[in-house]
């Protein structure tokens, strides 16, 4: 069963619950000093533009002030000429966390709020979420969408881990923490390829040569990132005439160079593996990708494995999106025709046994640093990441997603309805125990690591993590029957 400090504020109030008065409407003809006027006499923070009641577009203070104070927008223009449009909407029966991840996601601080039929209800802000939660992911996400330097993207991730922290503090699902910590890290990559972009532009190197796009792989692809993260990426662009390529290869090579460098300076370390596009290996045109993925799926051993393995994790993050989703679909369409891949995958699953011991014990190291405790990563994240990716290969799903990836499994009948709820109550709880970890390592000064001491856990952490275990341990066994592993 899932935790009970789990059922938080925002798993137990929906989006309706959120909204305190009825929106104030205005036409797209109205005059902004009208709006404006109207706004501060309700004490309202923002007015829906609408033509009956059909939402066209929504303004806020924050337009009044960066529009038309700052940007010198007449007060007797059409408010049309500021509002924000389309307005962003959820369901009123969605959780109070829908519209929050939404805020994040689209780095915006009022989304409405629709019944069954469509209609308007109201207007929920973020001030909404500050009783609920200790800060709000939107106002990071805004502050990294604004900043001008290096230092004002380190600055803005400087409160990631606080904020992470505070959710985890709040009950948060780990699973739903780690999502908002991937949109962080978007937010953060977009900037950092805007900066090399503007870095290579200010150099006499002008625009790109042709779309291109970047793409992460590992746990950034699944959206699983905690507070250990490395540089697992690659860069795809679309073919150039043969002319230009001498030129354009150049120009891509320093674009990586400059995403790499600035990713090194906000913290974020190389791969050790050299999965990075400053790599030529890992800095393709889509046809080469394509042949990349083809060669993993027709000889899968070795060093393959381990590369299939970080990008068949494959995610769109910054650039052209149709670039990354030409190489992806074609991927993952052609994958389930490669049965020797899956059974290779599968193997890989299974390299890793649950630190399940006797009489209800963990297994735990008895020497060197680690002494008494074990890899909660190793050992339960990374037996059931792979083996997830074994099964969305062979379904040919294109989430990447571990939880995605289940749902997939079930929904394909691969899984069955409860294996699938024990593999998402497993999933957090090792996600959770990861975030706990790492976390409680840097408060006491030391790096973030994923390893557990069993005996400073509680006696429901440790049943979770049994359970979890056991979850693990049954699920590889269906893996090895399903991909017959033991066959040569």
């Amino acid at each position: 069963m899932p935790d009970a400090r789990l059922e938080t504020g925002l798993h137990r109030l929906r989006a309706r619950e959120l909204v305190t008065r009825p929106p104030f409407l205005t036409v797209p003809t109205d005059a902004v000093a009208a709006v404006a006027r109207a706004m501060t006499e309700r004490r309202i923070g923002s007015a829906v533009v609408a033509s009956g009641r059909t939402p066209l577009g929504i303004v806020t203070d924050r337009d009044l002030r960066s529009k038309v104070v700052a940007g010198g927008y007449p007060t007797s223009g059409p408010v049309s000429g500021i509002m924000s449009a389309p307005l962003k909407t959820v369901r009123a029966e969605d959780w109070a966390f829908t519209a929050l991840l939404e805020m994040t996601r689209s780095a915006i601080h009022h989304l409405g709020v629709t019944d069954g039929e469509g209609q308007l209800l109201g207007i929920i802000s973020s001030n909404d979420f500050l009783a609920l939660e200790r800060g709000h992911p939107a106002s990071l996400v805004k502050e990294l969408d604004s900043a001008t330097s290096l230092e004002g993207v380190r600055a803005a991730g400087a409160r990631l881990p606080a904020l992470v922290r505070g959710l985890l503090r709040a009950g948060l699902p780990a699973i739903e923490v780690t999502q908002l910590v991937a949109e962080v890290h978007d937010r953060t990559l977009q900037r950092v390829v805007q900066l090399a972009e503007e870095g290579l532009a200010s150099d006499g190197l002008g625009r790109p040569p042709g779309p291109f796009a970047l793409v992460v792989g590992g746990s950034e692809g699944r959206r699983e990132q905690t507070m250990v993260t490395d540089q697992d990426n690659g860069l795809v662009h679309a073919s150039v005439a043969e002319e230009v390529a001498g030129s354009a290869g150049d120009y891509f090579t320093r674009l990586s160079e400059g995403i790499a460098s600035r990713l090194a300076a906000l913290g974020v370390p190389p791969c050790p593996g050299g999965f990075m596009a400053v790599n030529p290996r890992w800095r393709l045109d889509i046809g080469r990708w394509k042949e990349r993925f083809l060669q993993w799926m027709d000889q899968p051993e070795g060093h393959a494995l381990v590369e299939a393995s970080v990008f068949f994790d494959w995610r769109f993050v910054a650039g052209d999106q149709a670039a990354a989703s030409d190489v992806w679909s074609w991927a993952c369409t052609e994958a389930p025709r490669h049965a020797p891949f899956h059974q290779a995958l599968a193997r890989e699953a299974l390299r890793r046994d649950p630190p399940l011991g006797l009489f209800g014990r963990f297994r735990v190291a008895h020497r060197g640093p680690h002494r008494g405790c074990f890899d909660v990563k190793a050992l339960g994240l990374f037996p059931l990441v792979h083996g997830m990716r074994t099964y969305a290969v062979q379904l040919g799903l294109k989430d990447t997603g571990t939880s995605a990836r289940i749902a997939g499994a079930v929904e394909a009948g691969a899984l069955g309805s409860g294996e699938g709820r024990n593999l998402s109550h497993a999933l957090e709880t090792l996600l959770r125990t990861r975030l706990d970890a790492e976390l409680g390592a840097t408060m006491e000064g030391h790096p973030p690591s994923s390893q557990v001491d069993p005996s400073r856990l509680d006696a429901i952490d440790r049943a979770a993590l049994h359970e979890a275990f056991r979850t693990i341990r049954l699920f590889q066994q269906g893996l090895a029957d399903r991909f017959r592993t033991q066959l040569s």
